[in-house]
C-alpha cells in the first residue's frame, strides 16, 4: 500500500499506532544535510552565522526542510466552511467561489487541512520527487540579517521551528528577503509543517522587528509573546535577582552591541 494511492483521514495514524502492519504517511522530514557543504564540526553549528562574519559554508552544515507530500481534495463536497484555510500554515489554501483551492507550490505537507476537514475529503499524496525549503541566511545580506537579529534581541543560532531545525537566522534571512507574515515565511523555509507549537511566538518577534504589520487575520491567533534577556524590566531585575537576568545578559553582551553570539565562539 503506498501513500501515494491512499488517503489519509485524520484517524489514519491513530489507526496505523493501533495496528504495526498500517503504513504511517510519511510527509515530511525533518532536515537532511546539504550536499554542497561538507559534514559540520559539531551540532551546535545547524546554521550556524556569525553575528561578525559568515562561517564558511565548509565549516558549517545548512539543513533543508525536506517535503514529501502535498495536499489534495475532493472539491464537489467542499462545504466552503474555511477550515483548511485557516490552520494552513504556508497560505497554500483559498477559498474560490465557496470552495477550497490548493495551490501546490505552496503547500509544506503539514497536513493540517486533512486533520481539520469535517467532511473528510482531503488527503496526502505522495510527490514524485521531494521539494526543499529553504533560505540559506549567508546568502542574504549579512548586514541587514544581523540587525534585525539584534533588534529582535534573539541568537542566530536557536532553532526557530524546533520540528524541522529552521534556525533564526534563516527566519531572519527570510524576513530580510521579502517574507512579511508568517504564511510567507513557512512558505520559503518549511517552518510550522509539524507541531506549529514554538515556532509562531519568535517568527513573529522577527517580523516585527523588521516593521511588519501584526495585524492578525480573522480567524487566526498570533502570540508574539516570547521574550529575550533584553525585555525584562529593571523593576523585574531587581526584585528576582535569583533569576540572575544580569549575569545572564553580561554571558550574551551587556550593550548588545553584538548580540549574543561572540566571534570567539566561531569556528576555526
Amino acid at each position: 500500500m503506498s501513500l501515494s494511492t491512499t488517503r489519509w483521514p485524520a484517524a489514519r495514524n491513530a489507526s496505523a499506532a493501533k495496528d504495526p502492519t498500517l503504513p504511517r504517511a510519511p510527509v515530511m522530514s525533518t532536515r537532511m544535510w546539504c550536499p554542497l557543504v561538507s559534514r559540520p564540526a559539531g551540532p551546535r553549528w545547524f546554521n550556524r552565522v556569525s553575528l561578525f562574519h559568515v562561517i564558511s559554508p565548509h565549516r558549517c552544515c545548512h539543513l533543508m526542510a525536506v517535503i514529501r507530500a502535498f495536499a489534495e481534495l475532493d472539491a464537489a463536497p467542499c462545504t466552503g466552511c474555511k477550515l483548511c484555510d485557516l490552520v494552513c500554515p504556508s497560505g497554500a489554501i483559498t477559498m474560490v467561489a465557496k470552495k477550497a483551492v490548493i495551490d501546490d507550490p505552496l503547500c509544506i505537507g503539514c497536513g493540517r487541512c486533512v486533520d481539520r476537514c469535517p467532511e473528510d475529503i482531503m488527503w496526502m499524496t505522495e510527490r514524485a520527487e521531494p521539494i526543499t525549503r529553504t533560505v540559506r541566511p549567508d546568502e542574504v545580506d549579512q548586514e541587514k540579517v544581523t540587525a534585525l537579529l539584534l533588534a529582535a534581541g534573539i541568537d542566530a543560532n536557536i532553532s526557530v521551528c524546533v520540528c524541522t531545525l529552521t534556525s533564526a537566522a534563516e527566519i531572519a534571512g527570510a524576513v530580510v528577503k521579502g517574507a512579511s507574515n508568517l504564511d510567507e515565511v513557512s512558505a520559503m523555509t518549511g517552518m510550522r509543517s509539524g507541531c506549529g507549537i514554538y515556532c509562531v511566538a519568535p517568527a513573529l518577534r522577527l517580523l516585527a522587528a523588521a516593521g511588519c504589520d501584526m495585524t492578525a487575520p480573522r480567524g487566526h491567533r498570533w502570540y508574539p509573546s516570547t521574550l529575550a534577556l533584553w525585555d525584562v524590566s529593571d523593576e523585574a531585575r531587581a526584585k528576582y535577582p535569583d533569576a540572575f537576568i544580569d549575569e545572564d545578559r553580561a554571558v550574551f553582551d551587556p550593550t548588545h552591541q553584538f548580540g549574543p553570539l561572540t566571534h570567539s565562539e566561531a569556528p576555526r
